[in-house]
């Protein structure tokens, strides 16, 4: 009967010991740490957020300027979840957020050099920067859009030189009937020599000719009779800026988010006649690059002055009044036989040994040359070698 009475109460105790665990884990209490005093790490991080969240506004500040295509709220999940975007698109890759005093510009491409301002203006420059860009880069400013008149220049002429022009024909010999025609054999006649010519059946003057041998033409006159006007151009002022790391103002409110392709850059103060947007540089004459929003050009340097006026000639002709004496002798010595002149048709001198002199002119023409161009040449440029190319958003 004792024994049964204690076996009872064993049973209640078991039971009693079960639901109290029950009600411990009901309640997530956990007696270690009831008894040790000490949160978890677990606890610690709720506490930590809670206290994040009682000092603000629940948002996180972001540790680099460029977002990571999210609100910038801090609260969305990383990742690829797009719960929060608008219709269930994936984020556009951004680039860094731009405050106030600032603009998205294109990344200047691979070999340029950005960002600075360029103010142009036909008078003095010294004051021309102002902020942002207030910082004048005094090496690469210079002129640009230069223009100039054409120079006066005097009458252009063409006269051989002093030797005069060398020339030869071509005489066809041994044909007494005269019954060579185009493509018979022609033995030549220079000029001013004596040449024997054996002929089987007489001379007669078939010709062909003349032919320029040796000769050049020089030009006369077409130079500068009154200088050019002087050149005009457009001062160009580079201006970098100061304020390219941040602007001025309330930058949370005046905050750009721009895209992964784009910088942030000063926004340039208003200038006449001056490009809206900043500019982008390299040295040198250079075609602005494509796909970016730089397409206004200027190339900025020193003036390189190249009018002047030209005088060329063509090749020299050969006087067209010459003349050919034969000789029954070998070595064109004692009375003319025959007088072939230019254009004459054939004559038969029935000589059986004869020698030919070739006159190139009655009058004595060194013979002509024509004017193949003349007049202004040249143009006001920029110097390529002091040239610095500036492509600007208009």
């Amino acid at each position: 009967m004792r024994s049964s009475v204690f076996g009872a109460g064993l049973f209640f105790c078991g039971v009693f010991a079960v639901a109290g665990a029950l009600a411990a884990c009901a309640s997530g209490a956990d007696t270690d740490n009831e008894d040790s005093g000490s949160p978890t790490p677990n606890q610690q991080n709720q506490d930590n957020d809670s206290s994040a969240d009682e000092t603000g506004s629940g948002d996180e500040i972001p540790t680099s300027s460029y977002g990571d295509g999210g609100t910038g709220n801090g609260d969305e999940p990383p990742g690829n979840d797009d719960s929060g975007l608008d219709g269930g698109e994936e984020a556009a890759a951004v680039g860094p957020t731009c405050t106030a005093g600032q603009t998205c510009v294109d990344i200047a491409p691979a070999g340029w050099t950005g960002y600075v301002q360029l103010v142009l203006q036909n008078g003095d420059a010294g004051t021309a920067c102002a902020d942002p860009y207030a910082a004048p880069q005094a090496q690469l400013a210079g002129q640009t859009n230069p223009d100039g008149g054409p120079a006066s220049c005097g009458a252009c002429s063409c006269l051989p030189a002093d030797s005069g022009v060398s020339c030869s024909i071509g005489l066809l010999t041994a044909d007494l009937a005269c019954i060579g025609g185009p493509g018979a054999p022609m033995t030549p006649v220079p000029q001013n020599a004596c040449t024997k010519i054996d002929s089987l059946l007489g001379a007669n003057g078939g010709t062909s000719g003349p032919t320029l041998t040796t000769g050049a033409c020089v030009s006369v006159g077409g130079a500068v009779t009154t200088p050019p006007p002087p050149p005009s151009s457009t001062l160009a002022t580079v201006c970098g800026s100061t304020a390219d790391g941040g602007g001025a103002g309330d930058a949370a409110a005046a905050a750009v988010a721009c895209a992964s392709t784009q910088a942030c850059a000063a926004v340039p103060a208003s200038a006449a006649g001056s490009p809206s947007g900043s500019c982008i540089y390299q040295s040198g004459v250079q075609p602005c690059p494509t796909g970016v929003a730089f397409t206004a050009q200027y190339v900025v340097g020193g003036i390189d002055d190249g009018r002047g006026c030209g005088c060329s000639c063509g090749p020299p002709s050969c006087p067209t009044d010459w003349y050919v004496n034969a000789y029954a002798s070998s070595d064109c010595s004692g009375a003319v036989a025959l007088t072939l002149d230019a254009g004459s048709k054939c004559k038969g001198g029935g000589l059986s040994d004869n020698s030919y002199f070739y006159h190139p002119s009655r009058s004595g023409s060194l013979g002509s040359c024509e004017v193949d161009d003349a007049g202004p040449t040249g143009s006001v440029t920029i110097d390529a070698g002091t040239a610095t190319t500036f492509c600007c958003i208009p």
